[in-house]
């Protein structure tokens, strides 16, 4: 042994010692090992070297660069201590004493902008006139063979598997994956031309990149920024598309508007902004400055899911913000360009592509005069039919195979035309664009495609439905060639006359028929489809719903015309007993939601008489332009009287006339009314709804007068009145009518039209109730026509628009009771809860029988104010105001959503820390029209001038909520509480839904507990308080609706 080791051993002689006495205190044997660590020398420490700076020779670092060098010396920084100048510490100041504070605002487009009227609302913003199609001269870059791909079919419909099909680990991607992977597929395959056209390859794609752009709108100051799309840009600029005297000839052409919405509507309102901003995202320095085209993805932003109007309209505006702020580099403060800016812009969801091309002609945008930009749009463009992972099977048989069907090769062909562009540095000759309607309408493929993520549902075979085809001929056409609308109501009338009396089996006459809004025209050649079901039948009545489609048969496109709902009545025996009709049974989900929605419908015709006289006493009554009084058609000039005599061809099967031919005559003098106000050939676009309030019969003849009661900026309203007179006898008021009308021009947009100076005494008042008509008809087209999801929370309540509010608030309850596929997550003692998943909502439904008839729940359920006594989410709910016996509103106090302990107790609850919650509700109660119907108790938001948004508490929103309460045997009733979840609402039940707490299970308990102390004493007290409430709420409904009245919404 080495005498170094030995002396090592040695001095660790006493570590080992210890460590065998420490192994004697465990269980069991040890085995000890001494590491080499013990034996090993042991390394000094560094001593730090001392830094000599010695002058003229200092280090070189790579401070004074912007990036590190290998090399060079590290930079010797100041040590930085963290004080309260860290950024991580800093609060900016308020808004008003920032630098960039303004007094005048500034109204913002960004890339999360949802502009309510799409389109129209941008062609305003950038005074530009709209173009259907893509220029003929563009469409033709793609049709030389020269410029197309080798096997160019086969390789696109590999792209679309590539992205639908194969790239991809899940059993279907989504819509944000596949349409990004097949927008880029399609470029890669535009871009293998480069060998045969080397100017693409002075072109760059830039990503995320900034835009600002500024100009003035009128007296206001508007603004796109924000980061979004895919941009190509390149070196030279794109050809000009429009020649000079066609963009001259823009200064002619009139803007549309969209009065009474404002232009400035769903854009964010600013008070900190720089002015004068106009940036393209790049340095001066750029060598490719010139925009060529942008690249949208419907679906990009999950946060902002916009409708393909309003995604037309962003990509308008981004289209519009990048030719602008290049205009600006280049001309400085120059109005008429010397050379108009071009730019394109390609919209995709993965299916339907979107696209536009720009023109800017002039930065002078202040006022609707002179010239105007040019915008030329290809809109719903269809690349493929289906791309299906698994086969459609519909009733044992295969109605879409699996894999692509449908590839339309013109489509990619409009891709690579607008890829194409400005690539071959050739003249082009400016020829005038070839300016049509576009008749094409995607909603039904668009439906079809959305229900491949749904259960498909089975058709059932409706008993009561027909059917009818006719092609148009010529004798059916107006003067304009297209389809009479008279021919087409008496189609109408006759196929739901079909379907009635199918359903009564017994003769049927029209009663009335709702309103009509025309959407397309439909031209010689073609094909009309016209079906008519029985939706719901009452005692002696029956509503039938009517859908009107039409058919190209030389491009096999299907598109829907309108869709009307009309009410016909059985005729009494011959013994003078009236006839009672048998209920409808409906079969599927659709059905079930006609059937319930009828009975709202209903109510709201029994109303409309009502809305108008509420109108004409209490709403503004609009006052004629006095400037243009000495240049305005007087309504004599528009009268119009036309006797017709009613012949055997014109009767029914039942000897009346047929309720058809009376509109088409109506029709027919109502036409000429407008004409001879517009000098033009008007075209219809929609008729109210109206009565028939007696028959006519074979050998009468019916006066026809028809009259100009009002016109406005774009539209007429003719008001027509029919009379049946026989050779002796007073005349006989058969039906009333009024009729809108529009003016389109060349390019199928509505003209501006003249002023009408009504008549004295009964001209003003035909003059005022036009006024009310068009309100009627702007409060069913944005609260009534949409869907839920459409119509926008808290709308304002108005006395006047009450009706159709309530309407909207019952049927959004009824269609959602009416979804199918609710799932159970959770059940304790027989109180279920269900969830409902769509695309962007979660609904739930708590559901629970109770031992207390229906309608004495219904009575208790429905007081609202005494909700907080069994509902621990409600600390306060106070009524508001009592519109009528089934509508009220409430305020609704809820705790704060930051707590976890709400169900603790209710002193809990209201001693709990965080800002409280406020709803101002709407809450609307039917009870059942017919046996099998349940008591309907429906809340929703609105909005009320008197009780705006409050300190101390966060105003909330509810989409859709309330309870249905349906009878069952041994006088039980089932209760069902809908709600579908909204950001205010979720995190009430989302433990609930997650199974960490059973909240609705107390939540039941207490209402089951409520209502069986109260169902004993409802009925001594239910008159008592009816006429308490009555005397209460009399005084504070007439102050509020004052208020509301003189309130401007």
């Amino acid at each position: 042994m080495f005498p170094g080791t030995a002396q090592r051993v040695r001095a660790a002689a006493p570590l080992l010692e210890n460590l065998r006495r420490l192994s004697l205190h465990g269980s069991g044997r040890r085995h000890l090992t001494v590491s080499r660590c013990h034996t090993a020398k042991v390394q000094p420490q560094r001593r730090p070297r001392e830094r000599v700076d010695i002058p003229g020779l200092e280090r070189v670092t790579y401070g004074d660069r912007m990036h590190f060098v290998p090399g060079l010396a590290k930079p010797a920084n100041p040590h930085w201590e963290r004080d309260y100048a860290d950024p991580r510490f800093y609060r900016s100041p308020p808004a008003q004493h920032m630098p960039l504070s303004k007094d005048k605002p500034c109204y913002v487009f960004s890339q999360r902008t949802s502009a309510l009227e799409g389109v129209r609302q941008a062609l305003w913003l950038t005074k530009a006139q709209l173009i259907s199609g893509l220029p003929p001269q563009l469409l033709s870059l793609a049709e030389s063979p020269a410029n197309q791909l080798p096997d160019q079919d086969e390789r696109v419909q590999n792209a679309i598997k590539h992205a639908r099909f194969w790239d991809t680990t899940e059993e279907r991607p989504g819509k944000d994956k596949y349409s990004n992977t097949l927008l880029l597929n399609l470029l890669h395959l535009c871009a293998t031309l480069q060998s045969s056209q080397p100017a693409l390859g002075r072109r760059m794609m830039a990503e995320k990149y900034s835009l600002a752009a500024t100009w003035k709108r009128g007296e206001d100051l508007f603004q796109v920024r924000g980061q979004n799309g895919l941009l190509q840009s390149c070196m030279d600029p794109l050809p000009v598309l429009a020649g000079k005297q066609e963009v001259e000839h823009t200064a002619e052409q009139p803007l549309e508007t969209f009065y009474p919405v404002s232009p400035t509507i769903d854009l964010q309102k600013v008070q900190v902004y720089k002015e004068d901003v106009n940036c393209t995202g790049f340095r001066g320095e750029n060598p490719y400055p010139h925009a060529h085209t942008l690249y949208f993805l419907e679906g990009a932003d999950e946060r902002c899911k916009l409708r393909p109007e309003q995604f037309r309209a962003k990509m308008l505006m981004f289209t519009f913000g990048n030719a602008l702020a290049r205009a600006h580099q280049l001309y400085g403060s120059q109005q008429v360009l010397e050379r108009p800016v071009t730019v394109q812009a390609v919209g995709t969801n993965g299916r339907i592509f979107q696209f536009l091309v720009f023109q800017l002609n002039t930065t002078d945008l202040s006022g609707d005069s002179g010239v105007k930009n040019q915008v030329w749009l290809d809109e719903d463009v269809e690349l493929y039919d289906f791309a299906k992972v698994r086969p459609l099977i519909k009733k044992k048989q295969v109605k879409v195979p699996a894999g692509l069907a449908g590839y339309k090769p013109e489509t990619f062909n409009k891709f690579l035309s607008l890829y194409l562009h400005g690539a071959k540095a050739k003249k082009h000759v400016f020829l005038p664009s070839a300016l049509k309607m576009s008749s094409r309408v995607s909603g039904d493929v668009e439906e079809e495609e959305e229900e491949e993520e749904e259960e498909e549902e089975e058709e059932s075979l409706n008993k009561t439905e027909v059917t009818m085809s006719q092609i148009v001929m010529p004798c059916h056409s107006n003067p304009r060639q297209e389809l009479s609308v008279g021919q087409l109501l008496k189609w109408m009338d006759s196929t739901a006359c079909l379907s009635a009396e199918r359903h009564a089996v017994c003769p049927c006459v029209t009663a009335s028929v709702d309103d009509i809004h025309f959407e397309h025209t439909i031209s010689v050649g073609q094909v009309v489809s016209i079906k008519a079901k029985v939706n719901r039948a009452f005692n002696s009545s029956m509503e039938v719903g009517i859908q009107v489609s039409c058919e190209d048969l030389f491009t096999d496109r299907h598109w829907r015309v309108c869709h009307a709902h009309a009410t016909f009545v059985t005729q009494r025996t011959s013994t003078g007993k009236k006839v009672l009709l048998k209920p409808i049974v409906a079969q599927t989900q659709r059905e079930q939601v006609e059937y319930s929605l009828a009975a709202e419908r209903r109510r709201v015709r029994m109303l409309h008489d009502d809305i108008i006289k509420d109108l004409l006493s209490h709403g503004p009554i609009q006052q004629a332009d006095n400037s243009a009084v000495g240049h305005a058609v007087p309504a004599e000039k528009t009268k119009v009287e036309s006797v017709e005599l009613v012949l055997p061809p014109h009767a029914n099967h039942q000897v009346n006339t047929f309720g058809g031919q009376i509109m088409a005559w109506m029709m027919n003098v109502a036409t000429i009314a407008a004409s001879r106000l517009c000098q033009a050939h008007p075209t219809l676009r929609s008729i109210d709804m109206f009565t028939f309030r007696g028959p006519s019969h074979v050998g009468d003849r019916l006066l026809l007068k028809a009259i100009v009661n009002n016109a406005f900026k774009n539209s007429i309203e003719v008001g027509v009145r029919a009379e049946a007179y026989h050779e002796e006898g007073p005349n006989r008021h058969i039906n009333s009518a009024f009729m809108t009308f529009e003016v389109l021009d060349q390019h199928m947009k509505p003209c501006t039209l003249p002023w009408i100076r009504p008549e004295a005494l009964e001209g003003k008042r035909r003059f005022q109730e036009a006024i009310a008509r068009k309100k009627i008809r702007l409060d069913r087209k944005y609260i009534v026509s949409r869907k839920q999801s459409e119509v926008p929370l808290s709308v304002p309540w108005d006395p006047r628009n009450q009706v159709y509010l309530s309407y909207n608030n019952v049927s959004a309850l009824k269609m959602l009771a009416a979804k199918k596929k609710w799932r159970l997550s959770s059940e304790k003692d027989q109180v279920r809860l269900y969830t409902l998943e769509q695309k962007s909502s979660l609904s739930f439904r708590v559901e629970a029988e109770v031992d207390v008839p229906a309608n004495r729940a219904f009575s208790l359920l429905a007081e609202l104010s005494s909700r907080p006594s069994w509902d621990l989410l409600y600390q306060e709910c106070e009524l508001i105001h009592r519109v009528d016996d089934d509508d009220f509103l409430y305020r609704v106090i809820t705790p704060s959503v930051h707590r976890s302990d709400i169900t603790s107790s209710t002193t809990s609850a209201n001693q709990g820390e965080g800002t409280l919650q406020d709803f101002i509700l709407l809450a609307s109660k039917r009870k059942p029209c017919g046996s099998g119907d349940p008591y309907v108790i429906a809340l929703r938001s609105v909005s009320l001038p008197t009780h705006p948004p409050t300190a101390g508490f966060n105003r909330g929103e509810v989409l859709c909520a309330g309870f249905t309460i349906l009878e069952t045997k041994d006088n039980r009733s089932l209760i069902s509480y809908y709600n579908q979840a909204s950001p205010e609402v979720l995190p009430y039940i989302s433990t609930d839904i997650a199974g960490l707490s059973s909240t609705f299970y107390h939540n039941f308990c207490s209402c089951s507990q409520y209502l069986a102390r109260n169902r004993e004493r409802l009925a001594s007290e239910e008159q008592t308080d009816q006429s308490q409430a009555t005397d209460t709420h009399h005084d504070e409904a007439d102050s509020l609706s004052e208020a509301l009245y003189s309130t401007q919404f």
